[in-house]
């Protein structure tokens, strides 16, 4: 998988690493545990995804490289989350 490095996908990208973290403490904080994580993941993708379908349907740039970089963003969140959640003593 070859993902070039524009500004447009280091923005998704850090946007759904930071959405994923944000979303998984607050749910750890509310108390959801080892779930918060899969939450944050959950609700970064919808949000990731649902804006590159929005794109589509709207005629603004529709671009699939967009939705590996929400990939891979979760992804980093998720182990970030984890690391974090992991820290505050949770898991």
């Amino acid at each position: 998988m070859k993902l070039k490095l524009e500004k447009d996908k280091l923005q998704h990208l850090g946007a759904c690493a930071g959405i994923t973290v944000f979303v998984s403490l607050v749910c750890n904080a509310v108390g959801f545990g080892i779930f918060s994580i899969f939450i944050g993941a959950g609700v970064a993708l919808i949000v990731g995804v649902g804006k590159e379908v929005y794109d589509g349907k709207t005629g603004g740039h529709n671009d699939p490289n967009d939705v590996k970089a929400d990939i891979i963003g979760v992804m980093i969140g998720a182990v970030t989350s984890g690391a974090l959640i992991g820290i505050m003593g949770v898991i």
